[in-house]
């Protein structure tokens, strides 16, 4: 009998591992900064970004976009991109009943067996946004929810390389930089 449970286990984890894309489609291994589906948060002096409001941010606390993009230009450009991701957030939530919002810190990239290589978000934290005031001109954002590394990336990792995210000895405590 235990010889049985452990074939249903190894079974299992396979049906398991095959529930995971891993193709090229798959965002949280092949991320790419979209004309609108996406925001840019890097604290590069490109991107007009108040860093004291994204310090705020990462530290938890809900913040408004005007605050967090300062400059009008920059702050045009995260209006449209994040009403767009609101819409879409919405839409997954409503439809899938997924959370699909997230702030995404660092990324991963190897040389790969076949295909060009992955560019994988590596940290991965559940946020919100929500529309302020008439007309949707502002929007409040905040992280939503805990800290946890890419599960796709640690699939990957595992599989295909042997080398596991999680447990003792990982040299990450769980804070995000900064």
């Amino acid at each position: 009998m235990p010889e049985r449970m452990e074939a249903v286990r190894r079974a299992a984890g396979q049906w398991q591992d095959q529930l995971i894309d891993v193709s090229g489609r798959n965002r949280l291994l092949n991320y790419s900064d979209l004309k609108v589906g996406t925001l840019d948060l890097t604290p590069d002096g490109a991107s007009g970004i108040c860093v004291p409001v994204l310090a705020n941010l990462l530290a938890g606390s809900a913040v408004r976009m005007t605050g967090l993009f300062p400059v009008e230009e920059a702050r045009a450009d995260a209006r449209k991109r994040l009403s767009a991701l609101q819409r879409r957030t919405q839409e997954h939530l409503d439809e899938k009943g997924l959370s699909t919002l997230f702030v995404a810190v660092g990324l991963a990239t190897w040389t790969a067996p076949a295909g060009s290589p992955p560019n994988a978000p590596v940290i991965l934290v559940p946020a919100a946004i929500s529309p302020d005031g008439a007309g949707h001109r502002d929007f409040s954002l905040e992280l939503s929810g805990d800290v946890q590394v890419n599960p796709v990336l640690a699939h990957v990792f595992r599989t295909d390389y042997g080398v596991e995210t999680t447990g003792e000895g990982n040299g990450w405590d769980g804070d995000l930089p900064g």
